[in-house]
């Protein structure tokens, strides 16, 4: 009932960047892509692929060539040669992958995420109209679970006073301002999420990321989704919204499911990382 509560408490806590929060938000985001090199690693080598399959012909092949170039070919150099090939092949295969990370996080933090950048293109005179970048920090969570209580305990006292009063009860917060709010809200950053404006009047989700080990995570990622989806429809610019997940990201993607704004089946665009293309229902209401 706790974690119901603290979901519902933090999942309109995302707001816009201020630009005393970039540097931290890079450093998050970083943080963030290079932890995902040990579930890429894994699925890398546990899913049958063509790469994986090609991986696994290494230690035959370093056996038979040993084998046939040694006069003793019976000997035990070939079966050693053939066991530091197995050994080799899945430091290879996460040597690639963490360099394909640092790659990645890299490019993201130079062409759109540096300090010089970064609030110009998120806006509507940068990728477009309805173009931001959310955030999550500490405050914002400490704030939104403050109000929740304070607006659970005035509707107690509500329900205990008499009718004649009943009117001078607080009025209900507007649906869109937490995630209008503007001004830095001090704290660290938790999590981050960009909502860039695409041609054909599609939008796209990009640069998420959640501070690696949080104890809420699930918190963070509710936040970011639904600002992020909220603001594309009140720019009222955008057909649909996509998202592009691997299999690292599949918290984000229960994040969908839980909202009801995903699409029933995601797109697979990359073998190698299982990364796919999710579109999100921004039109109509949640499922």
């Amino acid at each position: 009932m706790g974690r119901l509560q603290a979901q519902d408490s933090g999942v309109r806590a995302a707001r816009p960047i201020t630009q005393s929060e970039v540097t931290e938000t890079i450093e998050v985001y970083r943080s963030h892509v290079l932890s995902l090199l040990r579930p890429i690693w894994w699925a890398a080598l546990s899913t049958p692929s063509t790469l994986w399959l090609r991986g696994l012909a290494v230690p035959p092949f370093i056996f038979f060539s040993i084998y046939m170039h040694t006069a003793d070919g019976r000997g035990i150099l070939p079966w050693v040669g053939g066991a530091l090939a197995a050994l080799v092949v899945p430091l290879l295969v996460g040597g690639f992958v963490l360099l394909q990370l640092h790659l990645i996080a890299r490019k993201g933090t130079d062409k759109d995420l540096s300090e010089q950048k970064l609030m110009g293109y998120f806006s509507d005179q940068g990728w477009g109209k309805g173009s931001r970048f959310f955030v999550v920090t500490e405050a914002d969570l400490a704030r939104r679970a403050a109000k929740q209580a304070a607006t659970a305990s005035s509707k107690e006292v509500k329900d205990g006073e008499a009718e004649e009063v009943e009117e001078e009860a607080p009025e209900a917060e507007p649906e869109e301002k937490p995630l209008l709010a503007s001004g830095g809200a001090g704290g660290q950053v938790l999590g981050c999420l960009g909502l860039a404006n695409r041609s054909g009047g599609q939008g796209e989700l990009l640069y998420f990321a959640v501070s690696p080990g949080l104890a809420n995570a699930e918190v963070v990622e509710d936040a970011l989704l639904t600002a992020a989806v909220a603001a594309a429809r009140k720019a009222g610019c955008f057909d649909s919204v996509f998202i592009k997940l691997n299999c690292a990201e599949t918290r984000l993607l229960d994040a969908v499911d839980r909202a009801g704004f995903g699409f029933p089946q995601p797109i697979r665009i990359n073998a190698w990382f299982h990364a796919t293309r999710l579109m999100l229902n921004v039109r109509g209401g949640r499922r």
